[in-house]
């Protein structure tokens, strides 16, 4: 890991908690970092990931990445830092 990246992202691992909020603002869901894998781009985390893993719309690696660069400014992000796979479990 690259010490002069300066994203938060770097400084989460395993069993760290992960607390989410819902769109609506009413509700969390608690979870906890199961495992942390760092990717250097999209098509790399998705082809050691497995798109069912990783997308939730479905679809194939290419399908993915094209999903993902579709999004504004993550292309210019995952350059700088990279691409981060967490796995959680809810708690």
């Amino acid at each position: 890991m690259p010490k002069s990246k300066r994203s938060r992202y770097f400084k989460i691992k395993s069993g760290d908690a992960i607390v989410f909020l819902l769109v609506t603002g009413k509700e969390k869901v608690y979870t906890i970092v199961q495992f942390v894998h760092h990717y250097p781009d999209f098509r790399t985390m998705l082809q050691k990931e497995g798109p069912k893993k990783v997308l939730s719309s479905g679809g194939n690696i290419e399908q993915g990445v094209a999903s993902y660069n579709s999004l504004s400014g993550y292309k210019e992000l995952v350059k700088k830092y990279g691409v981060f796979a967490f796995g959680i479990k809810a708690t």
